[in-house]
């Protein structure tokens, strides 16, 4: 990934290489984008033209995702998350295994 964004890699974490990678992909799609809509554009009919971010992959993934849900998946998230909540309501936190570090830190208290 530092050889394509162009960047010693030697201090960063891979975390950071992946962000600047799609940070850089996302840019070099933008440039891309607008150059083939300017030229779809400037060969088509009047107001035929196309939108850059419908080129974009990045751009469509983007609203795709904001896309509101409908009715019903708004009710099956209201549903589990009223489960979840009487789940925890009723106590069934009470299986969760702790660290013995965690427990040695409060007796160390």
């Amino acid at each position: 990934m530092a050889g394509a964004i162009g960047i010693d890699p030697g201090p960063l974490s891979l975390r950071e290489l992946t962000w600047m990678y799609v940070g850089t992909a996302r840019m070099q799609w933008d440039h891309t984008a607008n150059i083939v809509a300017a030229i779809i554009n400037a060969h088509s009919r009047k107001g035929k033209g196309v939108d850059p971010n419908k080129l974009n992959p990045y751009r469509v993934q983007e609203f795709r995702r904001r896309r509101e849900p409908d009715a019903a998946e708004r009710e099956m998230g209201w549903a589990a998350l009223k489960s979840l909540a009487s789940k925890v309501r009723r106590g069934s936190r009470k299986n969760i295994q702790h660290s013995p570090r965690q427990g040695q830190d409060q007796a160390d208290r």
